[in-house]
C-alpha cells in the first residue's frame, strides 16, 4: 500500500509537470519576474530559463515529499514546495 505522503508527493510532482508545460505554451517569451513601483516590468527572464528553474524545484521539492523525507522532525519541505507553487502562480498571472 502507498502511502499518503508518496501519493501526494508524487501526484504533486505531475501536475507540477503538467501545468508548467500549459505555462510554456501560453506565456510570452520574456517573462516578467518582478514589476516596478510605477507598474511596469523591472526584471524579466527568458521563458525556458524561468520556468525551467521553478520546475526543476518543483519537482526536486515533491520527490523529496514522495521519497519519505517528512518523516520526524523534517516538515520543512512541503512548506518550501507550498511557496515555490505560490510563486510559480504569480508568474504564471503576472504574465498573462
Amino acid at each position: 500500500m502507498i502511502r499518503s505522503s508518496k501519493f501526494i508527493g508524487y501526484a504533486l510532482c505531475a501536475v507540477c509537470i503538467g501545468l508548467n508545460v500549459v505555462a510554456f505554451i501560453l506565456l510570452p517569451d520574456p517573462l516578467v519576474m518582478q514589476i516596478a513601483a510605477s507598474g511596469s516590468a523591472a526584471t524579466t527572464m527568458p521563458k525556458p530559463l524561468g520556468l525551467g528553474l521553478l520546475v526543476a524545484i518543483e519537482i526536486f521539492l515533491s520527490l523529496k515529499i514522495g521519497a519519505g523525507s517528512t518523516t520526524g522532525g523534517n516538515k520543512r519541505w512541503p512548506m518550501a514546495l507550498a511557496i515555490v507553487i505560490v510563486v510559480n502562480l504569480l508568474v504564471f498571472l503576472l504574465n498573462i
